[in-house]
């Protein structure tokens, strides 16, 4: 991470605001009620591997703070949140709405319960190596109504190419290598017998 993502508050560690990026949201806290919190995460849990929720039920809830990510979740409510094992140790989760795909009105509904479980599943069939605590649950609004939701570890690691400062002979490598990444992922969710990856 570029900046330090908590600090200690009276004796509690909570997480920094860094707006526009980072924005605590204290009042929201205040107010929410913690039973149907409780169901909301307990939803989550049972849709992980037994090992996995195992490995989450060492860890309380500590903070919570609202997060811009890319333009690709605009309008969508996208929280990270502070967890912490009784030894103190943090685990930083990202909670984000799900909502319908763009791709419904062409190609028909997923058949999934919620839009939350189609994005776990299809990361999980995308991806070779990922987070082993992705899992979705649907948060009950105290005025009514209801909102699809989604869970995984915050990783915040990522990195970039110049592409604009690249010559022939390395944008044809980092375009291959693209390639090669997208193909693996249609062929973990497609038929692979009928895509490969082609050699050099």
């Amino acid at each position: 991470m570029r900046w330090k993502l908590t600090e200690v508050v009276d004796g509690q560690r909570r997480i920094v605001e860094k707006p526009p990026v980072i924005i605590r949201v204290d009042e929201l806290l205040e107010g929410v009620e913690r039973e149907p919190v409780v169901e909301f995460f307990g939803r989550y849990a049972a849709t992980l591997a037994r090992h996995c929720a195992g490995v989450l039920r060492r860890y309380r809830f500590v903070d919570m703070a609202h997060k811009i990510v890319g333009v690709g979740s605009v309008g969508t409510r996208c929280m990270i949140l502070l967890l912490e094992s009784d030894r103190g140790a943090p685990l930083f989760m990202r909670l984000k709405e799900a909502t319908r795909s763009v791709l419904e009105p062409y190609a028909g509904d997923a058949g999934f319960d919620q839009a939350g479980e189609r994005v776990v599943r299809g990361q999980r069939l995308v991806q070779s190596t990922g987070d082993i605590l992705p899992g979705w649950s649907l948060y009950e609004r105290a005025g009514g109504g209801t909102a699809d939701s989604y869970f995984r570890q915050l990783w915040d690691g990522k990195g970039s190419l110049e592409v604009g400062e690249m010559g022939p002979k390395r944008l044809k490598s980092y375009a291959w290598h693209c390639g090669a990444a997208l193909a693996l992922a249609h062929a973990r969710g497609g038929d692979a017998a009928m895509i490969r990856v082609s050699g050099r």
